[in-house]
């Protein structure tokens, strides 16, 4: 009956009041973080597009040879337009994707079904989708920055800097904080697993039964 007490006693820590209150504080969490990721990529996806359909100027000419640059441009048009273009596709795949999970979160039933999987399933898909929504944009903005460096390189690799400086950031962030607690939640749930199993076959094999 002890061993049945501590597994009942584990096993209810992961639907436990708390970690139902945490669950619902992530998902509440997740519909002001999709705002900013759709707005964002509205916003990046209207001046990308606007400059692909524009006639945009030749490098080359903005900044003839001797008066900023030495030899020619880093970047031709062609390449500036393909780096818009890239651009814009990114900051598309971050909208569908935010659209799509802003949808799903939207729905009661699908809400219900999550916080049912428990936190270990919710951290797994957390990680994974912050993960994919904070590249998206970033990389877009990357291929902005390779844009700008074709017509003013000083800026455009100042511009580079930052958000490599901020990628290493958030990676470093993203494994010390969410690959280690998926890792802490999986060996919680294999452990409380295990304990049931052990106590359900101490009980089959007991003779005075459950």
């Amino acid at each position: 009956m002890g061993t049945t007490a501590l597994v009942r006693r584990s096993t209810s820590e992961i639907s436990s009041p708390q970690n139902a209150s945490a669950m619902e504080d992530t998902i509440t969490w997740w519909d002001g973080y999709l705002n900013v990721i759709v707005w964002t990529s509205l916003f990046g996806g209207q001046i990308t597009f606007t400059l692909i359909a524009s006639d945009i100027l030749d490098p080359a000419t903005v900044h003839p040879i001797g008066t900023t640059f030495r030899t020619h441009p880093i970047f031709g048009k062609e390449l500036v337009r393909t780096f818009l273009a890239i651009s814009w596709l990114l900051f598309m795949l971050a909208l569908g994707t935010s659209l799509i999970a802003k949808t799903q979160l939207s729905d009661a039933g699908i809400r219900d079904v999550i916080l049912l999987r428990g936190p270990e399933r919710l951290k797994a898909v957390h990680s994974l989708l912050t993960f994919i929504l904070n590249a998206l944009p970033l990389t877009a903005i990357t291929f902005l920055a390779l844009s700008v460096i074709a017509y003013v390189p000083c800026v455009g690799w100042i511009c580079i800097g930052f958000l490599g400086f901020f990628v290493l950031l958030i990676g470093v962030l993203w494994v010390l904080f969410d690959l280690r607690g998926m890792r802490k939640l999986r060996q919680h749930a294999n452990s409380v697993r295990e304990m049931s199993t052990t106590a359900a076959v101490r009980e089959a094999e007991s003779p005075f039964g459950p």
